[in-house]
């Protein structure tokens, strides 16, 4: 038991030993690999973030193309054809839908507006609006969206300086994007986010007078469109529309904080009937009457009700800051974050540099699922090292247990004939075969020796044994004899011997006499019997 102790210890610390090497090159790997899962997708925001600036920028090099362009209907609907960007969406029915991708156009609305804000051409979604629905729109009221002062904001600009808008729609309901659909990952039915932004820019005479403005409505989709299908998480890179509450989601803030680009489209940047800007939800809303939120945007500045990170990712984009934090989304899955901003210094932007930023979230456990996996295979290997440690430390004491029976038993064996030998030498007597069978094992060792010597010792004291019992044995007949004669002696000299000897020998005469008498008998009646043949022979003559 002893030997396995060593072994077992040694097995034990080695098991001890790999358990700790995993769990450190598991915690290890899990940090190399959520780093790097953290720095891919912040790569990936920061790439997205850039792409929209480039897009964005694209659209102001169109619109001092545009502006350069002869004011025709011909003219602008090619312009409007010639521009297009691939959107992908889902169509049908909340219960049985389909994806398409589709080319739409960039620009859903062209215009070229006079000196006096006097609509002279407008093509909206591709048709020539008739003259008569032609509007000035040098006054707000006469808008789209009743309340947009792109022309006022313009004629005061010099040439080939651009303004841009806000992004502008009107405001988008819980109620209207839903539909009957449970949430807005199988809403399909219901109402989409339609806004626009406008990029304008001065027109001037050969002379350099202010001759009026061109306008064009960028479709705010092609923008949506970078944010909207990321997923964050998941061997394919892009997802027709996210599951807001898996919190595998990215979405886009505006250079105020507001929300324009969500899975939830109602939490989006919107005007109510008025053309006013509808108020951001507060904590006091979720509070006092949670259905509030369901028709107010939200705005990153004031969202620290709902998440404390939000303010602060807010603020780091205005200074230009990419980076990630630890948030949580209002149905509670609890995701990292990271942020970048997008660049752009063009009308309502310029001011901050900033048109906005891009933030990707994903879900704990799914951005900890490429080192779960890893430590999944490295807990594996671990388990598969232990229970081969366990398997070859189980032979090896099976082995070690073996080789110590049989050793034991080649020792103890012949060690217990040494001791029966010994035990039989001790009562006297010489047990020649069990010494000859030590003497005839197959390996000599020391306990063949041994058994040589307890023979030679055995045979020697047996001969001393023999030795003197031999002298033992002449000296009690000695004794006997000397005893004999004396005890003969002392009979001898006694009365009654001597009396015995006396009628000893009486009897002795008295037998001596009665033979003869007895042998002189015998002899006459011999004779007597010889005689008596011999008369009767001769009278029978």
């Amino acid at each position: 038991m002893a030997a396995l102790l060593p072994l077992i210890l040694i097995a034990v610390i080695a098991l001890n030993g790999y358990q700790r090497a995993a769990d450190e090159a598991t915690n290890s790997t899990k940090e190399v690999l959520d780093q790097r899962s953290l720095e891919s997708l912040e790569l990936r925001t920061v790439e997205t973030a850039n792409a929209i600036s480039r897009f964005l920028n694209s659209s102001v090099q169109d619109v001092r193309l545009f502006a350069l362009i002869d004011p025709t209907a011909v003219v602008y609907r090619n312009f409007y054809r010639n521009h297009t960007g691939e959107i992908w969406e889902r169509q049908g029915t909340n219960e049985a839908h389909r994806q398409v991708r589709y080319q739409a156009p960039l620009y859903k609305e062209l215009a070229y507006i006079d000196a006096t804000g006097q609509e002279q051409l407008r093509l909206l979604d591709g048709q020539l609006v008739p003259a008569s629905d032609l509007r000035n729109v040098a006054d707000p009221a006469n808008t789209t969206f009743k309340s947009e002062t792109y022309f006022n904001d313009t004629k005061g600009l010099r040439q080939g300086q651009i303004y841009v808008s806000n992004v502008t729609a009107w405001n988008l309901t819980r109620e209207q994007q839903l539909g009957t659909a449970a949430d807005s990952y199988e809403a399909i039915e219901g109402e989409k986010y339609d806004a626009v932004i406008r990029f304008t820019t001065p027109v001037f005479d050969e002379e350099g007078n202010f001759n009026g403005i061109v306008m064009m409505g960028l479709d705010f989709r092609h923008v949506m469109e970078y944010v909207l299908h990321i997923s964050p998480i998941s061997e394919q890179p892009y997802t027709i529309y996210p599951d807001y509450n898996s919190g595998n989601y990215a979405y886009m803030f505006d250079h105020e904080g507001w929300h324009i680009t969500h899975p939830r489209q109602w939490v989006l940047r919107g005007l109510d009937e008025n053309g006013q800007l509808v108020s951001h939800a507060t904590g006091e809303m979720r509070q006092e009457n949670p259905a509030l939120l369901n028709i107010h945007p939200f705005n990153m500045q004031f969202g620290n009700w709902a998440d404390p990170n939000l303010p602060l990712m807010y603020d780091a984009v205005l200074q230009e800051e990419a980076g990630f934090v630890i948030t949580e989304n209002q149905s509670g899955a609890r995701k990292a974050t990271t942020y970048a901003p997008i660049r752009f210094a063009q009308g309502v932007y310029a001011d901050a540099g900033i048109f906005g930023g891009v933030a990707i979230g994903a879900e704990m456990a799914e951005f900890h699922r490429p080192a779960n996996q890893v430590g999944a295979n490295i807990t594996a290997v671990r388990r598969t090292i232990e229970n081969n440690t366990m398997i070859i430390t189980g032979i090896s004491i099976v082995m070690l247990v073996t080789m110590v029976t049989l050793v034991a038993r080649r020792i103890t064996r012949p060690l217990s004939e040494l001791t029966e030998a010994a035990h039989i030498m001790r009562q006297g007597e010489l047990d020649i075969a069990k010494f000859d069978n030590l003497e005839k094992r197959r390996w000599t060792d020391e306990v063949t020796t041994l058994s040589n010597v307890f023979r030679d010792m055995a045979e020697k004291v047996q001969l001393r044994q023999r030795r003197l019992q031999e002298r033992i044995a002449q000296l009690n007949i000695q004794i006997d004899e000397q005893k004999r004669e004396q005890q003969v002696a002392e009979v001898a000299e006694s009365d009654y011997f001597q009396k015995l000897q006396a009628n000893a020998r009486e009897m002795r005469a008295r037998f001596d006499r009665s033979e003869k008498e007895k042998k002189k008998k015998a002899a006459d009646e011999t004779m007597l019997t010889e005689k008596t043949e011999k008369e009767q022979a001769e009278e029978v003559e």
